[in-house]
């Protein structure tokens, strides 16, 4: 894990693309799209599901403002991490948290597991398993980490310390949901425009802000307190 922190440390913008498998209502649910990061905390991702005819979202981020564009329903949602920061101090902001050069951050090294050394499509990567506490995190850009698995299986780029594939594994070892990358150009020039986001006229444009606040302090109200 520390080989791979140092390697990754040297990677300060990448742009990559993104695949999502899940099971929804018994239908596969896959999620395609582009990521660009830029360190410390600007992220755009650029998706498009296959539910709906093919369902378009962006999300930017600067830092503590994030917007997420919807423009089929003609939506933009905004939500101000500072104030949730105020909330809840240990809050980890959206590009933070997909951040992908840091896939082991929020898990305590006696949680992970390091299994093998092989190759996936070509690449040799190096393969762990994480036991995952989710307890109480909101975790909006990556949205597998809602889904409550018990095993998160990372296989990791040796060369480059990225990651090429995530794994969420039920209790019962099947698979809950898969992540994929893919196509990774690694400190390449990112102007910061493209992480800022204005809403078109005519889009409808809705302050998450303290509904977000709002829904962490019901979850944090719901979990037993620790003795």
């Amino acid at each position: 894990i520390d080989e791979l922190t140092r390697k990754s440390e040297e990677i300060t913008t990448y742009r990559v693309d993104t695949k999502m498998e899940t099971q929804m209502m018994g239908q596969a649910m896959i999620t395609e799209g582009e990521m660009a990061f830029k360190k410390p905390n600007k992220m755009h991702m650029k998706t498009t599901s296959n539910m709906m005819g093919g369902v378009k979202q962006e999300i930017f981020t600067t830092g503590d403002i994030v917007w997420t564009y919807m423009p089929l329903m003609k939506m933009a949602t905004k939500i101000d991490l500072s104030k949730i920061k105020e909330q809840s101090p240990q809050h980890v902001g959206m590009a933070e948290n997909a951040d992908i050069t840091k896939p082991f951050k929020g898990f305590p090294k006696d949680k992970i597991k390091y299994i093998e050394k092989r190759t996936i499509d070509g690449i040799e990567v190096h393969v762990f398993e994480a036991i995952p506490d989710l307890s109480g995190q909101m975790s909006q850009a990556q949205p597998m980490a809602q889904m409550s698995p018990s095993k998160i299986v990372f296989s990791i780029n040796a060369e480059t310390a990225l990651p090429v594939k995530v794994t969420m594994l039920a209790e019962d070892g099947s698979t809950l949901a898969e992540q994929s990358y893919s196509n990774f150009r690694i400190n390449v020039p990112i102007d910061d425009s493209e992480f800022e986001f204005t809403p078109p006229e005519g889009v409808q444009v809705m302050d998450m802000t303290e509904g977000t606040i709002n829904m962490m302090k019901r979850m944090q109200g719901s979990q037993p307190k620790s003795e």
